[in-house]
């Protein structure tokens, strides 16, 4: 070990350095502490899930393998939605391409997203297909844009305005009573004005991304902080979406793996969702995750510019088939 050349004029007292050392540590322990505290305090908005919003697939086949536990780990194109702030720390720009058979029901829903360092956007389109009797047909539409900004040296804020539009066509005639029938049961109201309904509104969402050290990583995203519905929907559907809010943790000890824990829904029924990703080699990830009592895995594969990924999720123990999704990302 070589020896540290001392300077004599330069010295300073043992007591002074380990003063500065707590300061330091300190510090640190201050932020980390503030970021949970916001995200408590946060958490204490009583809300309940919208019964329209919720329960739609989530963009990104990454995080679907990974347990939907993205929050904290926010380093790819699928940040725009995760997590906002994550998008300052991307190298590179991103497109992604993905496509969805929902629940194995002919329910369609795709997903193009496009980020770059500090900005990013994304649409999203879902379908019902034929999954409706008699021919309906239900269609939702999402256009997100964003950015982020660094407000610390290892801190970082993003925020996304998404404007959202939902249309429903009735089924043929003859299904109305059925129509009528669900919408009592389901949403405790009329649809004598059910024969078509369209909403049209928008919701903010903001993230906040906090560098522990180069391993590890904690993050704080509130999706639907504000938002406004124009809606001819049922009324008890309300005129707003409900904050969503998660808050996680992810670490990742090396360049092959990583680990990440979330916690969603905070102040609702909270979901907690966990997803393990381990590299096999440079170019092929395999993915495992829970999303709350969920079985999700996955992997992805690299080649040159090119990025495909795949996820597979259990929910026939929730009642539903199982989703397969696929996608790919081009990184230049």
């Amino acid at each position: 070990m070589t020896k540290m050349k001392t300077f004599p004029f330069l010295h300073i007292p043992k007591s002074v350095g380990d003063n500065f050392t707590l300061f330091v540590r300190r510090k640190q322990m201050k932020g980390i502490t503030v970021f949970f505290l916001i995200t408590i305090l946060i958490s204490s908005i009583s809300y309940s899930a919208n019964p329209i919003y919720s329960g739609l697939p989530t963009p990104g086949i990454r995080p679907q393998s990974l347990g939907n536990a993205f929050v904290a780990v926010a380093d790819d194109v699928n940040a725009i939605f995760w997590n906002p702030a994550g998008i300052s720390l991307l190298k590179d720009r991103q497109l992604q391409v993905e496509h969805t058979n929902l629940h194995s029901l002919d329910i369609t829903y795709n997903q193009f997203a496009y980020a770059e360092k500090q900005f990013g956007g994304y649409w999203s389109h879902l379908d019902s297909g034929d999954f409706l009797m008699g021919g309906g047909d239900f269609t939702l539409d999402i256009y997100a844009i964003g950015g982020a900004y660094q407000v610390q040296p290892l801190t970082y804020l993003g925020a996304v305005i998404k404007f959202i539009q939902m249309d429903y066509n009735p089924p043929a005639y003859g299904f109305t009573s059925t129509i009528e029938d669900l919408c009592d049961k389901r949403f405790n109201t009329s649809c004598e004005l059910f024969s078509f309904a369209t909403s049209n509104g928008y919701s903010i969402d903001v993230g906040l991304l906090h560098l522990v050290d180069e391993f590890t990583k904690v993050g704080l995203t509130i999706h639907d902080l504000t938002s406004k519905i124009d809606s001819d929907f049922p009324s008890s559907m309300g005129d707003r979406y409900d904050p969503d809010i998660h808050i996680g943790f992810s670490r990742r000890p090396d360049k092959n793996s990583l680990y990440t824990a979330e916690l969603g829904k905070i102040g609702a029924e909270t979901e907690i969702h966990i997803g393990v990703e381990k590299k096999l080699q440079d170019n092929m990830a395999l993915r495992i995750g829970l999303d709350d009592d969920v079985f999700t895995a996955g992997f992805g594969f690299v080649s040159q510019q090119w990025e495909l990924n795949y996820s597979y999720k259990n929910d026939i123990d929730v009642g539903l088939g199982n989703t397969q999704r696929f996608g790919a990302v081009i990184h230049f």
